[in-house]
Formats: structure tokens, sequence, C-alpha cells
């Protein structure tokens, strides 16, 4: 099901920085503590979870292979 949230943006040490994900999205993604997921990005950015590469392969050549 598609959903909009908003997130600010926090420091994590002196460079990196974090947004936290959705619990209903970690859920439905099956994402816990620990797990790993596929970034992406560009203009955008692209978070891709275990076995969704594919999709996230057609969504990006859908748009001219940008982000």
């Amino acid at each position: 099901m598609p959903a909009m949230v908003n997130r600010t943006v926090n420091r994590t040490g002196s460079t990196s920085r974090i947004v936290v994900l959705p619990k209903d999205y970690c859920a439905g993604a099956g994402l816990d503590v620990g797990s790993h997921v596929q970034l992406r990005y560009g203009n955008l950015l692209l978070i891709v979870p275990p076995g969704k590469e594919a999709e996230a392969d057609r969504l990006v050549k859908a748009n001219g292979g940008n982000l």
C-alpha cells in the first residue's frame, strides 16, 4: 500500500546523516534490526529491500536509467 510520510534528517557521527524508516514499511518489507538494504541514488534516493532488486531495476530503467 503506497504511503507518504515526512521525516527529519538527523546527524550521526561527524559527517553521516540518518532517516528513520517507518515501522509499517519495515514490517511489510521484512526488515528488522541488522537487515541490509541497497541504496540507489542520484537526484532521488531509492531504498531496495532484499529480493526487490529486479523491481528496482525496472523502475530505474522505466525512468531512462536516472534517479
